[in-house]
């Protein structure tokens, strides 16, 4: 039961088009945000008129009562009026999770994370937040023991039925997925890497190869 503006409506989901894409229903939190000048926000849905995805991120350029301007990644520059429904859409971007900071970089960064997360703090989790910090990576946790722990035995390797019965051998195994031997070079400084090394152990030096002097002939004419 819907009730707005002293009118009730009653909906029987089971009778709702799950396909249906236009006025669909959904549920939201209504929640109060304040909104300063230079944060960076998001979008928790899409707008396909004004070609905006969702999670999409922003900067707030200037928030007033009579609008807020915006500017995306790609440069454009939006004016939300009260009551555009892109603002009960919008959300402060100071966090994210793993998947959506895919492919982003930055000078520092802090990660959250704890090892009671079992499907979530693995091995290669773990790769793509270590590697979104270029000079330096604050990792904050309930228990760093623990957290070793959980990611030595977790890899997080995903793998297809055909993979799991044998019919299909899509890459060989690995112990640990996220080797640096298997894993392009990664530009950081000595600090970041010194920190990753004491939540991961070091990567093996590969062996030098010992060069043998060729054995010298002895002519004697």
């Amino acid at each position: 039961m819907l009730e707005a503006g002293g009118r009730r409506e009653v909906i029987d989901p089971d009778r709702l088009d799950p396909d249906h894409r236009f006025d669909r229903i959904g549920l939201y939190e209504q929640r109060e945000l304040k909104i300063h000048d230079g944060e960076t926000v998001f979008w928790r849905d899409k707008d396909g008129a004004r070609d905006i995805a969702k999670s999409t991120y922003a900067t707030v350029l200037e928030a007033r009562p009579e609008g807020v301007r915006v500017e995306l990644a790609d440069k454009r520059r939006l004016v939300l009026a009260p009551g555009d429904p892109m603002l009960r859409r919008l959300d402060l971007g100071y966090a994210l999770n793993a998947h959506m900071a895919q492919g982003m970089t930055k000078p520092e960064a802090i990660e959250v994370i704890a090892s009671s997360q079992r499907n979530l703090a693995t091995q290669r989790t773990q790769n793509v937040l270590n590697t979104r910090a270029t000079d330096d990576m604050m990792v904050v946790t309930n228990n760093l023991e623990g957290l070793k722990q959980q990611l030595d035995r977790t890899p997080g390797n995903k793998t297809s039925a055909l993979e799991v019965i044998g019919k299909v051998d899509v890459e060989p195994r690995h112990h640990n997925p996220v080797d640096a031997r298997q894993l392009p070079e990664l530009k950081m400084s000595p600090e970041l890497r010194a920190k990753l090394d004491a939540v991961l152990g070091k990567v093996p030096e590969p062996p030098v190869r010992q060069l043998r002097p060729e054995k010298s002939l002895g002519l004697d004419l």
